[in-house]
């Protein structure tokens, strides 16, 4: 039994029965086509159908090798039927990188298309993993069964496990379980009041954490997944036209997007983008600024904020902030809120052994405990003993506690601050990366040296701020930076690949002999 929330909500059985009440309704909109609740049942069902005879039992994973559309919200909603975690796998990742998934994962079987059936036969072999199966998902049309598995796992199996950026070089699989999941989804679905009438925006890539609730909590209630294309999603004119013209109620971005379409609702001619049916805004994944709040609430000023922030290995959000009206001149800082039930906060001194707690108002390391803390990494158990811990803080559940890394100070109605991090790690497009992996990679290279990667806040003059990534090195032999950002495109997704590369014959040291960071600022 699960201590932390009310088991007395589960969804798969919310998803069934609106598959029951209203099997007719629309469940999913992507470009011109529609899925009915129906529809997505019996296509769910034949994926989790396919996927049991192939060992997925209890706690085995099974890999999405997919563009993001409504295959992968078929496959989602077919693993959980099926009582199986699902990984998903970026196609535009590189083989490398997707090799290393697999080879760590280790998944019961794979789902994917034609196209991509010869890439991911290299991955495979270049992990030593050709046995397992791989599933077209143009096959699953012709299960004849359709019938619900009726499996019922245990809350406490994996739900789903997500791979983040990793400080030691490689990148590290969240293993979420379902009670940290169903805890989530059944905070947002409280929060946002969702309802059957909603159209909630699906515009978050499926290997990131916020596309779970995106994808499912819509489902439980009846409502529509709006499903945006990656073309429209990234680009901030296309999505504000389409929650325009599409009529999406519920909408996440992350800030730096949120500045884009702000610009270029600002661009525009006042009262022309009125965004009539959008009833909430959820911000996500970087620090959301005053001055993007007020601008929004004076040109918005009945579509209130969600200010909402959780780590990965958190389940996605811990806290959530609503906003509905305009921070005031001396405001300096949107909290990110209060825990959602079943969710505690410690916030805790560096460095104290044992934990010490702070007192309200002092700065410290947040320590998230509860329903929401995922089971560890996978495969990866060096890495999991270093960031969860046993809370031995809360006597009501002795369980785990995740380090987030993330420094908060406790304020006055309650609710948290947010003030930076403990480490290197950044966010970009509010897409975890930790800058070690990307020097590891870079070092690989037998004419490098040393290796530091910077980030820099860059106004585009168009848009928004931007981030860059700046890599300086130093070489033990001459080597083109082509060279450099092709190693780098081998092992790393776009988002991590240095913009610019600086060579140097020395890194900059300060006094107590770690890397100054301002001088290299300047030396870009």
């Amino acid at each position: 039994m699960n201590p932390f929330i009310d088991s007395s909500f589960s969804w798969p059985r919310a998803f069934e029965q609106r598959v029951a009440a209203a099997p007719d309704a629309v469940a999913v909109v992507f470009e011109s086509q529609t899925l009915t609740y129906s529809e997505l049942q019996v296509r769910a069902n034949r994926i989790a159908r396919i996927l049991l005879p192939h060992n997925a039992t209890r706690d085995s994973v099974v890999a999405i090798y997919l563009e993001r559309g409504p295959d992968v919200l078929t496959c989602v909603v077919g693993a959980l039927k099926a009582g199986v975690a699902y990984l998903p796998l970026d196609v535009s990742y590189p083989l490398s990188r997707v090799c290393c998934m697999l080879r760590e994962a280790i998944p019961a079987a794979i789902v994917t298309r034609t196209a991509h059936i010869k890439s991911l036969d290299s991955a495979l072999a270049e992990a030593h993993l050709t046995q397992i199966p791989v599933v077209d998902i143009a096959a699953v049309s012709h299960c004849s069964d359709a019938t619900d598995p009726h499996v019922e796992p245990a809350d406490s199996d994996l739900a789903y496990v997500i791979y983040t950026s990793g400080s030691s070089g490689a990148p590290k699989g969240a293993m979420i379980e379902r009670w940290g999941m169903f805890n989530h989804l059944k905070a947002k679905l409280d929060l946002l009041e969702l309802r059957s009438s909603d159209a909630v925006g699906q515009n978050a890539s499926h290997c990131f954490d916020i596309s779970v609730w995106q994808m499912l909590a819509p489902l439980a209630v009846g409502a529509c997944v709006h499903i945006i294309q990656d073309r429209v999603a990234c680009d901030a004119r296309s999505l504000t036209r389409y929650v325009e013209e599409r009529g999406v109620t519920v909408l996440e971005v992350v800030p730096s997007v949120l500045r884009a379409m702000l610009y270029y609702i600002s661009s525009r001619k006042p009262g022309l983008i009125r965004f009539t049916n959008l009833r909430w805004l959820l911000s996500t994944g970087e620090p959301l600024t005053p001055d993007m709040c007020r601008y929004w609430l004076q040109h918005f000023p009945a579509i209130p904020l969600v200010n909402a922030y959780g780590p990965t290995e958190c389940s996605d959000d811990v806290a959530h902030h609503v906003i509905c009206a305009k921070p005031p001149p001396e405001c300096r800082r949107i909290p990110i809120g209060r825990p959602i039930p079943g969710v505690d906060f410690y916030v805790l001194r560096e460095g104290c052994n044992p934990l010490e707690q702070c007192e309200s108002g002092e700065i410290g390391e947040l320590y998230v405990g509860g329903a929401a803390v995922g089971r560890g990494y996978l495969n990866n158990p060096s890495s999991t003993a270093a960031a969860f811990v046993r809370d031995a803080l809360g006597a009501k559940y002795p369980k785990r506690l995740y380090r987030t890394g993330d420094l908060v100070r406790e304020i006055a109605d309650g609710g948290y601050e947010y003030h930076g991090r403990i480490d290197r790690q950044i966010k970009i497009r509010g897409l975890r990366i930790e800058l070690q992996e990307i020097e590891a990679v870079l070092c690989s290279h037998p004419s490098v040296r040393e290796c530091a990667v910077v980030a820099f806040n860059a106004d585009d003059g168009d848009e928004s701020a931007t981030t860059i990534l700046v890599a300086y090195l130093v070489l033990d032999k001459p080597v083109r930076s082509e060279d450099i950002s092709a190693l780098a495109a081998e092992f790393l997704p776009a988002c991590m690949i240095p913009a610019t590369i600086v060579f140097l014959p020395s890194l900059p040291l300060t006094s107590n002999g770690k890397i100054d960071v301002a001088h290299l600022m300047r030396a870009r």
